[in-house]
């Protein structure tokens, strides 16, 4: 009588933590699909004035990939390249893409109104919006040779 009822116990455990197993997993693949691209630094989404972003893929660059030890094609990337740039101009309603990174940095550069960046966020292969920053030099007077 014992022993019928410690298996008993014993297959009413091994049968809970299964089944527990199985929700967890499938609750782990929902919460990944769930997931939003990131705004970096600093990007007005109130204004209907039109500025230009760079839009990150989760795409690997044909860089990264290397360091890694992963094999990444310029057709590969260009593939999912088109399939986010498709998404994005059909989320958006006047949005116009510039220049396209693969080689260093995977992605590409887009005009589109402010208030419109959040529709980006939940683009699938989106990982990251950056604002598009252009940063110049300044002059500054040359030194003066020191004599002896």
């Amino acid at each position: 009588m014992k022993r019928t009822f410690q298996t008993f116990v014993i297959y009413t455990m091994v049968l809970a933590l299964a089944l527990t197993s199985f929700g967890t997993a499938s609750f782990a693949n929902n919460q990944r699909d769930l997931s939003l691209a990131e705004i970096m630094g600093e990007i007005d989404t109130k204004s209907s004035a039109p500025t230009t972003v760079i839009v990150e893929l989760e795409e690997e660059s044909i860089i990264e990939a290397k360091h890694k030890g992963k094999n990444q094609s310029k057709q590969n990337l260009k593939a999912k390249r088109d399939q986010v740039k498709h998404s994005v101009l059909k989320e958006t309603s006047s949005s116009k893409i510039g220049q396209e990174y693969e080689y260093i940095f995977s992605g590409f550069a887009v005009e589109l109104k402010s208030n419109e960046i959040p529709n980006l966020l939940t683009i699938p292969g989106v990982k990251a919006i950056y604002p598009d920053v252009e940063y110049t030099t300044t002059t500054i007077d040359e030194g003066y040779m020191i004599e002896e």
